[in-house]
């Protein structure tokens, strides 16, 4: 009797044993997969922000139209907060006017290629904008002079008298710096997706320094002060420029204080 007791407490025991034993093994297998699970839910966590950050890169481009003429920007973005640009643009406008008794035709020309870096400070569209130009920006105007068809070959241009024998003209050119800094800001596409369509903004100014002139002629010119009754005499530079100046007096009036260009451009492009 007291043999089968022991024999009983024995199995009992042997039971326990093993319930506990396979308890702790549960226990660790469920603490195993709860630690999968976290782990799996930490790496989703950080690779869609490493795929999110590579999505925003990409070549992109755009024409636009507006104060610079026509153009093309050709730019890479590097994330959703930075994109650096090539521009190109374009301007040329002809005109003729009459100084005087003088047919005059004038150019404005302003050939333009620059790099723009973008900023996204807020990571939208809103962008602000830097970066420099290299600009050839003058205005040419030139004057056909004859002695055909003109009482003695004479012109007028300003306070002075011009004689011409056979053909002859003169002209000016007023520049401004080839080297412009720009500054700026608009608005730009921010997308993830490639072969999207977007719209864009620019608004600044290209710093372009204060103006020159400089003036010369062709041909056999001379030059009187008007009314005198005096002989002609050479040219002389400083009195030609002051004879431009005057007849084109409203020009010069807003040329001589234009240190900046305003620059205003939209766009249609496409990021590839």
């Amino acid at each position: 009797m007291r043999a089968r007791t022991q024999k009983v407490w024995f199995a009992a025991l042997l039971a326990v044993a093993g319930l506990t034993c396979g308890t702790e093994e549960d226990q660790d297998a469920t603490e195993l997969e709860d630690e999968s699970r976290a782990s799996a839910a930490a790496l989703s966590e950080v690779s869609p922000g490493k795929n999110e950050e590579t999505q925003f890169r990409g070549v992109f481009t755009d024409v636009t139209v507006g104060t610079q003429g026509i153009g093309m920007d050709v730019g890479y973005s590097f994330n959703k907060c930075i994109k650096l640009r090539v521009r190109g643009t374009m301007l040329q406008y002809e005109r003729e006017v009459v100084w005087s008794n003088v047919n005059v035709k004038s150019k404005l020309k302003n050939s333009c290629c620059g790099l723009i870096l973008d900023v996204h400070p807020f990571g939208g569209a809103f962008r602000l904008s830097a970066g420099v130009n290299i600009a050839p920006l003058h205005v040419d105007a030139a004057g056909d002079l004859s002695s055909v068809g003109v009482r003695d070959g004479i012109y007028s241009l300003g306070d002075y008298e011009y004689k011409v024998e056979g053909a002859g003209r003169v002209f000016g050119r007023y520049k401004w710096n080839t080297f412009q800094p720009y500054i700026g800001f608009g608005w730009s596409f921010i997308s993830k997706s490639e072969h999207v369509w977007f719209f864009s903004t620019d608004l600044g100014v290209n710093i372009i320094g204060k103006g020159k002139m400089s003036v010369g002629y062709d041909g056999k010119v001379t030059q009187r002060y008007k009314g005198t009754g005096a002989e002609f005499s050479p040219v002389d530079m400083s009195a030609l420029e002051d004879s431009i100046r005057e007849e084109g007096k409203d020009f010069f009036k807003i040329a001589d204080k234009m240190v900046v260009y305003p620059v205003v451009h939209f766009g249609v492009g496409c990021r590839f």
